[in-house]
């Protein structure tokens, strides 16, 4: 198709914009409006379900209006009966070539990222559409007028209706890339919206790690790899580590199971808010009488004075999940910081104790392990706990605990210790 070619009758030809196996995507602008969109046009078919399946896309398209989904235009045949689609143009790149030049991303930068992508996923879904083609080349980062980037998602060629019984499938033929797929599709059982909730996890996976959790280049071998739970977030080391609230909720959309996942792109978007919530400012909450107000800006740190005072140790456990959120939990743990002790609690599983020490250190090995049965006794044995002698100045403060300032050595040290099998 040369510059300068009109198309279906209103849509002027500029230059190539890409191309696939498929077909061309062309810049153009409309012949009396002068909008410039970009068309998208098959390569003309003798399979009539390819050509079926580009109509089915624009229809499925057209019904979306959101700022985080292509915008259809238009939809028509050239005169050679080639199907063709008219769609906004966009500006900026797609997640698949960020994710080639930069491999991983921060964990803020993905899950801004992930963001939009919900939005726009949960708008089709409000459309009663599945997509079920959901992977980094179907996800455009595009650049607004204000210079804000937007993602949005694009090429329905395989989405179709919830309530569509018919599959425009040859047999025997698998309809999407298997390694961003969900267990449920691979294994041939229909796409709901929860498939598409568990591939979109797959992409979070990926921009944090740099690499989806399952990958072989055999389908056989790809189908026993899907049938285990995700492996472990791990991302470089040069890269912020995620929050673990933020973990949780990500291998929790990757549940094999399809009930144990959000039910909704919005539930997906809103768990995710929250575990950041629970890891900043808004999750520390200190369990002694004393108001955070109170923290001095010299607490964390050791004066000459301090040193006069008597040995202290922290000791610190990671209780199950969601057990801090419940009022009678925190009435408990407050129990156990009676005296010369204080407690603070990080997140929904991390809970410390800043205690006074006795001088003689097996008498602080007996107080921690005291402390240790306590709360097994309470949370059975999935509770892990540690402890470290500090110095005597050492107090935790709100801000460390909220992430606004580093963590002090010894608590990192500690947390590294409860979240990592050493």
């Amino acid at each position: 198709m040369a510059a300068g070619e009109t198309v279906l009758g209103r849509y002027v030809i500029e230059d190539l914009l890409g191309q696939g196996g498929m077909g061309r995507v062309y810049r153009a602008k409309h012949a009396s409006l002068g909008l410039p969109v970009a068309v998208k046009v098959m390569q003309r078919q003798e399979r009539e379900d390819l050509v079926e399946r580009f109509e089915r896309e624009a229809q499925l398209m057209s019904r979306v209006q959101h700022p985080n989904v292509v915008r259809v235009y238009d939809y028509g045949l050239l005169d050679d009966g080639a199907p063709c689609l008219v769609m906004e143009i966009l500006e900026g790149e797609s997640l698949e070539a960020r994710l080639v030049r930069r491999v991983t991303l921060p964990w803020r930068e993905a899950l801004g990222l992930q963001r939009g992508m919900l939005e726009g996923l949960g708008a089709i879904h409000a459309a009663g559409v599945v997509h079920r083609d959901l992977k980094p080349s179907n996800v455009f980062l595009a650049k607004s007028e204000q210079g804000v980037e937007v993602p949005k998602l694009i090429d329905f060629g395989i989405a179709r209706p919830m309530d569509d019984a018919p599959k425009l499938t040859r047999a025997g033929q698998i309809l999407g890339t298997p390694e961003y797929m969900a267990p449920e599709q691979l294994l041939g059982s229909p796409a709901d919206f929860r498939s598409d909730i568990y591939t979109s996890a797959l992409l979070l996976y990926e921009m944090l790690t740099g690499q989806l959790p399952f990958v072989s280049g055999d389908l056989s071998d790809l189908l026993m790899r899907v049938g285990n739970p995700a492996p472990p977030v791990v991302v470089p080391s040069r890269m912020p580590r995620p929050p673990r609230e933020v973990i949780e909720v990500l291998m929790e959309a990757l549940s094999l199971d399809t009930k144990q996942r959000p039910v909704t792109a919005g539930d997906f978007s809103s768990q995710l808010d929250a575990a950041v919530d629970a890891a900043s400012m808004g999750a520390v909450h200190e369990l002694s009488d004393r108001p955070p107000s109170a923290l001095t800006p010299t607490e964390g740190f050791v004066t000459p004075e301090a040193r006069e005072l008597p040995t202290r140790y922290l000791f610190a456990a990671r209780l199950p999940p969601s057990r801090l959120a419940k009022p009678e939990e925190r009435r408990f743990l407050t129990t156990l910081t009676q005296g010369s002790a204080r407690g603070y609690t990080m997140g929904a599983q991390f809970w410390f104790a800043l205690k006074t020490a006795p001088a003689a250190s097996d008498e602080v090995l007996e107080a921690a392990e005291a402390l240790s049965r306590a709360l097994t006794e309470r949370y059975g044995s999935t509770v892990r706990s540690a402890y470290r002698m500090v110095d005597p100045g050492f107090a935790l403060t709100a801000a460390a605990l909220s992430g606004a300032v580093p963590l002090p050595d010894t608590l990192r040290a500690l947390l590294d210790d409860l979240t990592h099998d050493r």
